[in-house]
């Protein structure tokens, strides 16, 4: 999954395991919450945040051993961090695939606000939403990716994953 902060990885990811027959693996569930606390406390957020997706493609590295497949739910905002998720998915003769939710920064944004005051899901500081914005590049031709808008129906979406996908 790549995209902005509230482009609706995390509910897509969710509606997509059992069509796909999919594990999800989230970044925020599953991995920061459960190493964070194993951290050095004097590292910068940079370190942090390597180890942790380092971790992250151990789990995922362990999923594909088991002949699983697996949806990670993380921003994946950079080319360098999908590239490292298609190494690890080569690496155990998978294939890899972008799912891009191509949702415009303006409702992202709206919907940040929104759960500013419902607090239905963990807080993203404006900076933290500003900073992803300026890192995200969208795929490239050669990522293989598939481009999600915010009203494309699940059925159209599954059909387009599984024609793109050779494990299907």
């Amino acid at each position: 999954m790549s995209g902005l902060s509230f482009s609706g990885k995390t509910t897509l990811a969710k509606k997509l395991t059992e069509p796909l027959n999919a594990q999800l693996l989230s970044y925020d569930l599953d991995i920061w919450t459960h190493h964070k606390p194993t951290l050095p406390k004097d590292i910068s957020k940079l370190e942090e945040w390597e180890i942790i997706e380092a971790k992250a493609r151990q789990y995922i590295a362990k999923l594909l051993k088991q002949g699983k497949n697996v949806i990670y739910d993380d921003l994946s905002v950079e080319q360098r961090d999908r590239e490292l998720l298609r190494k690890t998915a080569k690496k155990y003769n998978s294939s890899s695939l972008v799912i891009f939710m191509n949702t415009p920064a303006s409702v992202a944004i709206a919907r940040q606000k929104k759960n500013d005051k419902s607090k239905e899901r963990g807080l993203t500081s404006e900076n933290n939403m500003q900073l992803v914005m300026s890192q995200l590049q969208t795929p490239r031709h050669d990522e293989s990716a598939v481009i999600v808008n915010p009203d494309d129906m699940l059925e159209e979406i599954v059909s387009r994953i599984k024609s793109s996908t050779p494990a299907y």
